[in-house]
């Protein structure tokens, strides 16, 4: 029996034996991502509550995000194995589940931009202008892939064909471009001021930028595929591992923030518990999630010029930290 709203004529694309092997494999690898991710986001959540006794907007996207990506591999998964029929209904939560996932994803790393920008209204202009773009993507998603994958007719499918292409592409360009503002930002206003611990950072996110755009390549590679549904079960894992590397940034900007101003002392993002040694330890990515909930972000610009101090003295990312917590 078909599923709400799936035509007679649908036409299953049936999985050959060595894409139920990948299928399974992309699922194992995202259960694997989905528990180290959620082991960390449950730390940082820790670090957050024991400090603000609240939930951050940075850690409600967390969990939504993480949340999404298990829900919408589960549902594939189910789907590709053949143990829920296609309906509406799956369609639909597909849709919704991939909605959530882009937007609360670039919502962080816009978070993690806004944390060295020294016009808050320039930052929160950034967050709608991203947050409706992905919103016109999102409906049309919404519009055209829910009636491609339902097989309503050769018109919708040809249209889909190219459209998703596009809004995938059009996904990968955002990405990136506020990855790379974000490494302008750190050496122009990090770097270039004298902070030089923050070399790390910025070749550490340009690496971090190679790794986002070839997932976002090996998918739009993957839509070529015989089966139009085997693709999209690696987009839980795909997000996954970007929302990891968001963690582990916030994680080295944490160490990095908390460091002298010598280039060398850390090579790599981990665990910021030995961050928080000695009861200071309360990172700056304290800050950078709860300026995710648009609080007031302290820059050196907003600092009195009687104080005497040099831009080169200071760390705006520190600073910031320094002010939520009082």
């Amino acid at each position: 029996m078909a599923g709400f709203l799936v035509p007679p004529w649908y036409k299953v694309d049936p999985l050959s034996p060595t894409a139920f092997i990948f299928t399974n494999i992309a699922w194992g690898a995202t259960l694997a991502t989905a528990a180290f991710s959620s082991g960390k986001a449950a730390y940082q959540t820790h670090r957050i509550w024991r400090h603000g006794r609240r939930a951050s907007v940075y850690t409600i996207m967390l969990w939504l995000e993480l949340s999404a990506c298990i829900i919408m591999s589960i549902l594939l998964w189910s789907f590709l194995t053949n143990k829920v029929q296609l309906s509406f209904q799956l369609l639909f939560s597909l849709v919704c589940l991939w909605t959530i996932q882009i937007q609360c994803l670039m919502q962080i790393i816009i978070n993690r931009v806004s944390m060295i920008m020294y016009d808050e209204d320039r930052a929160e202009r950034l967050k709608w202008i991203v947050a409706m773009v992905l919103g016109v993507l999102n409906i049309t998603i919404f519009i055209i892939w829910i009636p491609a994958r339902l097989q309503i007719s050769p018109t919708w499918i040809h249209i889909d064909f190219i459209l998703d292409r596009i809004v995938k592409g059009i996904f990968c360009l955002v990405d990136i471009s506020l990855n790379l503002y974000f490494v302008y930002l750190v050496k122009t206003m990090l770097i270039a001021d004298g902070l030089k611990k923050y070399i790390t950072l910025f070749r550490w996110n340009l690496a971090m930028i190679f790794v986002s755009l070839s997932l976002d390549v090996i998918i739009i590679g993957m839509m070529s595929l015989p089966n139009n549904f085997f693709y999209i079960q690696f987009h839980p894992f795909m997000y996954l591992v970007k929302l990891h590397i968001e963690m582990n940034m916030a994680d080295l900007i944490a160490k990095l923030a908390k460091a002298n101003n010598s280039f060398g002392d850390f090579s790599q993002p981990g665990n910021s518990g030995d961050a928080g040694a000695g009861g200071k330890g309360h990172s700056v990515l304290e800050g950078h999630h709860q300026c995710a909930g648009m609080c007031n972000i302290v820059t050196v610009a907003s600092l009195p010029s009687s104080m005497g101090i040099s831009r080169q003295e200071q760390d705006p990312l520190e600073d910031s930290i320094h002010e939520l917590r009082g």
